[in-house]
């Protein structure tokens, strides 16, 4: 009988969770026979349009489940290991299958939502960074084990990664900008009130033409865009393909997306987009020099100047080494945990 994997992802904003677990998955499927069921709150048609067809093949069973209703689905599909990636469904310490919590850093004071209740302690936590980098108060969130297994993510098809033309080759400079659908509403507004006005400046000091694009995918807003772009581009499952077509991104500092771009070449301007759980201002300050630059809203004179030198110079920077993806060895743990439960 295969081994059999419930996934369950909170992923009806943003995708990091749903990105993260399916890099997972696809390791897991390179290790034997096995099951792989995901539970999403993204609606029905929501994985379909944020995943491509090779990623959905990785699961067998894909249902549409909010996090209230997960615990009462995973009784019924009699799952040998439970997964969930930075979320806690109701009820889910009465289950009696082994359960495994996917944890990405959060911010302390939103620690306490990952305990399980009835003293239930998780069998394995899986941190999707090294070791070192952030661990969680074991008072909080007790576990059996926690196991830091370096960075989840997917690196570009070598076929895409094209690097701009420079000098009289092209003449146009292309801007990319994604800000992503993960912040709520206002926030999300201020955000891109700042990006517009830091283009507009911006095109006023360059002397070269200025195309600027804007991603919009499964979980944006339209009616939040960015003012002025030229053009927006819906890339779906493949932005991370795109990145090293342009010569300068205008980035928010979610954990997928700043891996996928460190594995590129292009500069990048991280602005941090306010979250409720996610310390994106943390981690831009660590990716800004390694990627380009960290915007400080009390500093976009800097974050204009710095645009305007890279376009000028079409500069490019070298490609961060993430080390091999932690999905690889996440799968591993989870194969270890079946089969010391069996």
């Amino acid at each position: 009988m295969k081994f059999r994997i419930a996934l369950c992802v909170s992923c009806k904003i943003a995708l990091g969770k749903l990105r993260r677990v399916t890099n997972i998955a696809g390791a897991l499927r390179k290790r034997g026979d096995i099951a792989l069921s995901l539970l999403a709150n993204s609606g029905p048609k929501g994985v379909h349009n944020s995943l491509n067809p090779e990623e959905l093949a990785l699961f067998d069973h894909i249902e549409d489940a909010q996090p209230a209703d997960m615990a009462e689905r995973l009784q019924r599909m009699d799952a040998d290991l439970i997964v969930v990636d930075t979320m806690n469904p109701i009820n889910l310490h009465q289950m009696q299958t082994p359960l495994c919590l996917i944890l990405r850093e959060v911010m302390t004071q939103e620690l306490q939502k990952f305990h399980l209740k009835d003293s239930r302690a998780w069998d394995l936590v899986i941190l999707p960074h090294p070791a070192g980098y952030w661990m969680p108060d074991p008072g909080i969130v007790r576990a059996k084990r926690v196991e830091a297994v370096g960075w989840i993510y997917r690196r570009p098809v070598p076929e895409f990664q094209v690097i701009p033309a420079s000098g009289g080759e092209r003449k146009i400079c292309k801007i990319l900008i994604t800000t992503g659908g993960g912040s709520g509403e206002d926030q999300g507004n201020d955000v891109r009130s700042d990006i517009a006005s830091m283009i507009h400046r911006l095109r006023q000091r360059l002397q070269i033409p200025v195309k600027v694009m804007e991603v919009l995918g499964p979980r944006d807003w339209k009616k939040n865009s960015v003012q002025g772009v030229d053009e927006t581009v819906t890339p779906g499952t493949e932005l991370h393909n795109v990145f090293s077509t342009v010569d300068l991104v205008i980035s928010a500092a979610g954990y997928n997306t700043v891996l996928e771009l460190a594995c590129t070449d292009v500069p990048v301007l991280l602005v941090p987009v306010p979250r409720y759980t996610d310390d994106q201002e943390k981690r831009a300050r660590l990716w800004g020099d390694k990627l380009g630059r960290c915007h400080v809203p009390d500093e976009k004179e800097l974050s204009i100047s710095w645009m305007a030198q890279v376009l000028e110079n079409r500069s490019r920077r070298p490609v961060v080494d993430l080390g091999p993806s932690g999905a690889e060895r996440a799968a591993a743990l989870l194969c270890r945990l079946y089969a010391n439960s069996a």
